[in-house]
């Protein structure tokens, strides 16, 4: 009986992380593609940078995974379903108790997935050229995700800056139970 429930326990866990890197492959793949179809906005911000933006220089960071920062005004609100009977004062502390354990904590991504959407991108914006990440380029950091909420940071990475120094700009995008985009927050973070 007790390998009995063994088995379901780790099929079931099986089940669940593979549906979880699905979804999560979705969400990456639906922010990628907003990116990519809205160049001229994201261009808008990255006006001040002394290097001038260049879309066929974006590149996906695989070995790191960023928090979000810039929540969106109304997170309160649209959180409201997950904190259920709690609102008020009660729903930011529990909202803001859950968001700096988030900020603290490591979660494991899924580098296989970030590789293939650079590949994606080779595709689709160097026509199969890999960008050539030993100077200069425009690095694609992904989020790990609060709630239903994931984000995405572009910033410009050189041999001579840190992305602390760098200009950041955060693209935040909240999820309907369908992965399908609902909302996007943008900020701009300036050293």
């Amino acid at each position: 009986m007790k390998e009995l429930f063994l088995v379901f326990f780790f099929c079931s866990m099986f089940i669940f992380s593979h549906g979880q890197h699905e979804s999560d492959s979705i969400r990456y793949y639906s922010m990628l593609k907003f990116i990519v179809e809205n160049q001229s906005l994201i261009k808008s911000y990255m006006e001040v940078e002394e290097e001038k933006y260049d879309a066929k220089k974006l590149c996906i960071i695989q070995n790191d995974m960023w928090k979000i920062f810039c929540t969106p005004p109304d997170l309160n609100s649209q959180l409201r379903k997950y904190y259920k009977g709690l609102e008020g004062d009660e729903l930011h502390l529990a909202i803001r108790k859950d968001f700096v354990k988030y900020t603290f904590e490591e979660t494991p991504f899924n580098e296989e997935i970030l590789k293939r959407m650079n590949s994606y991108l080779d595709s689709i914006l160097r026509k199969g050229d890999s960008v050539n990440t030993s100077k200069s380029y425009w690095g694609i950091l992904f989020s790990d995700s609060f709630y239903d909420y994931e984000g995405v940071v572009i910033y410009n990475h050189n041999e001579r800056r840190d992305i602390s120094l760098a200009i950041q700009l955060e693209i935040v995008f909240l999820f309907d139970d369908q992965n399908k985009i609902k909302t996007v927050n943008i900020c701009l973070f300036t050293p």
